[in-house]
């Protein structure tokens, strides 16, 4: 903690001696009225100079007015309405990989690049909704394997050093000169930070979500004890249990499941290889065996799934108790009620009538923009919105619902694609074995859920093929990008001392920490400052 402090200090210092070359956004707080008590309470102060103290009032006095009440707090910012895509294609980036790209949004507009998560899930049409398509050239595009890409789930020249190169060849196939935004989520973060301090000169600015820094202490607090595992005992032991198919497979309400799971084999369940739990699910997921390798890539996402949103006091999770016998969820207080029909969204607000997003089909869906009653207008340039408001136990118990109907799931971004895939010249690519007997081309016979799993545990098994803290140390090639970060306050996939880090490397950055927030994209405050900052940096 101690050097912690120390080179907090070191940067506020050296942020200080730069302030005045650096080129950041100067987001301030409008400072809060005063609070009525607080006026009441200085007003009605003796003077100084008074010796005598007020009379009391008569008893048959009338009661004092009341206060005025509080300024209203502005609804939650939802999802731009839904919208087609204007142009598609492939893009050659190696004899093996092709590249699929969608964009959305005006034509002429500010372009601004999506960079999903994983790596390995793809981008969803919901990924370009959190942007205003009256002002930007919105490009969604799946990275290697990944999505519509080709062939899917292929691990052969997949690595952060070319996922790079092919966002700029990307750029100069759209004729992209520089990218007036580039967003990015979990691992997104990761590939827009390597891809920014690789071509700082190509981009305008960047709004991150969900830091991931691929250090090994992130990959060893979600697949090693005494991490996630801690907090999510009974996720982890599911997730064990996929590598020791043979074993009596225990209910799972049995208390000795867990207990099991956490003494098994090599003192604490890493795995059967090394004892290493990602090099081990890289031997199934690269198997020849289909059997195997579904059942390992659906293990490996449902712990993501179960580690994606935060339940908040106003949505508790059902309480879990032991009845002596088994595990169940009694009626108690603190469960939720049934679910019901989820309510219509407030409003998103505009810069202007005339930038007004069209309305469309699907803009009554829980995340899209149903009511016009209560606009509130952006916040101006170069002024720091206002914080996002508690949500409603509503939105916050439909979050896991919205994500779901999107398509995403465990990193707000779970990748549901089509089988297979095809390339530019409609060539389908076949799996093919290395000499190892591994499958590691992918192709046709891969899912979209099977491809992510793969692309993920390739990279995590090779530290994201970045040296540690490599983002941290070349922080100062970025310094001068205006950038936002916005992180949930319980981010169990991505901790929030990700984001702490890399802002206390980079005090030039804006940290937006959202309260009662996971790591989906889709959570509402999550949503809300996603789309605030978005906004904001149209008219940057």
């Amino acid at each position: 903690m101690d050097g912690l402090a120390r080179n907090a200090a070191g940067n506020a210092a050296r942020h200080g001696r730069r302030q005045g070359r650096a080129a950041t956004v100067a987001w301030k707080q409008p400072p809060s009225p005063p609070s009525s008590s607080a006026s009441s309470s200085s007003s009605s102060s003796p003077s100084p100079a008074s010796s005598t103290p007020s009379p009391s009032p008569p008893a048959s006095a009338s009661p004092p007015p009341p206060t005025a009440a509080p300024p209203s707090t502005p609804p939650l910012r939802t999802l731009y309405p839904a919208s087609a895509h204007h142009a598609e294609g492939f893009v050659r980036v190696s004899a093996i990989h092709s590249l699929y790209y969608r964009v959305y949004g005006n034509q002429a507009g500010k372009p601004a690049l999506f960079l999903h998560g994983g790596p390995g899930a793809g981008c969803w049409p919901n990924h370009a909704r959190f942007f205003d398509p009256a002002v930007y050239r919105i490009v969604l595009c799946d990275q290697r394997g990944a999505g519509k890409s080709t062939p899917a789930g292929c691990l052969e020249e997949n690595t952060t050093d070319l996922l790079v190169a092919d966002i700029e060849a990307l750029r100069e196939h759209l004729s992209v000169d520089r990218w007036a935004l580039v967003m990015g989520g979990s691992w997104g973060t990761t590939l827009a930070l390597a891809y920014a301090q690789a071509h700082p000169g190509r981009v305008a600015a960047m709004l991150l979500r969900g830091v991931c820094l691929l250090r090994r202490r992130e990959i060893d607090w979600f697949y090693r004890p005494g991490g996630a595992e801690a907090l999510f005992p009974f996720a982890w032991r599911d997730l064990m249990a996929a590598l020791h198919p043979s074993q009596p497979q225990q209910t799972a309400d049995s208390p000795a499941a867990a207990a099991h799971t956490r003494a098994d084999g090599d003192g604490g369940g890493h795995g059967d290889v090394n004892g290493d739990l990602v090099a081990a699910f890289y031997e199934r997921l690269t198997s020849t065996d289909a059997a195997l390798r579904d059942s390992a890539a659906r293990a490996w996402m449902r712990w993501e799934m179960s580690l994606s949103h935060f339940p908040t006091p106003s949505a508790p999770a059902a309480l879990l108790a032991w009845d002596g016998s088994t595990y169940s969820f009694p009626p108690s207080p603190l469960s939720p009620p049934p679910p019901s029909s989820p309510p219509s969204a407030p409003s998103s607000p505009s810069s202007s009538p005339s930038s007004s997003p069209p309305s469309s089909p699907s803009s009554s869906s829980p995340t899209s923009s149903s009511s016009s009653s209560s606009p509130s207008s952006p916040s101006p340039p170069n002024s720091l919105p206002a914080a996002a408001p508690p949500a409603p136990a509503a939105a916050q118990a439909s979050a896991k619902a919205v994500a779901a109907a999107a398509g995403e799931g465990s990193t707000g971004d779970t990748a549901e694609a089509e089988e297979g895939g095809t390339s530019e010249d409609g060539e389908q690519r076949r799996g093919t074995r290395d000499t190892r007997g591994r499958d590691l081309m992918g192709g046709p016979h891969i899912s979209g859920s099977v491809a992510q799993a793969r692309i993920e545990c390739h990279y995590f098994h090779h530290d994201g093929f970045l040296s540690d803290n490599q983002l941290l140390h070349n922080i100062d090639a970025i310094r001068h990008i205006p950038t936002v970060i916005v992180h949930g306050r319980y981010d169990f996939v991505c901790p929030l001392v990700n984001a702490i880090d890399l802002h206390t490397a980079w005090l030039e950055a804006h940290l937006r920490v959202v309260p009662n927030a996971g790591h989906s994209m889709y959570e509402p405050g999550i949503t809300h400052e996603l789309i605030e900052a978005s906004d904001f940096f149209r008219n940057v």
